[in-house]
């Protein structure tokens, strides 16, 4: 699964640093991604994001990877 926003992207040197807790440019708390990743490597998966800094590239991307069921 892939989240886009609209917003500015994600600067190259703060993949990581989001996944961290209280980390936000909004006036939010900051635990969104942290909890999901969390979650997601309970079960398996991860939650990743991808460097699209600038307007131009779209906004932040932030991908959702599980494990398949069988």
């Amino acid at each position: 699964m892939r989240v886009r926003d609209d917003g500015g992207g994600i600067e190259p040197g703060e993949v990581e640093r989001i996944f961290g807790p209280g980390v936000s440019s909004a006036a939010s708390g900051g635990l969104g991604l942290p909890l999901a990743r969390r979650l997601a490597r309970s079960c398996g998966g991860d939650v990743t994001a991808v460097a699209t800094a600038g307007a131009a590239a779209g906004g932040g991307r932030v991908l959702l990877h599980l494990p398949t069921v069988t």
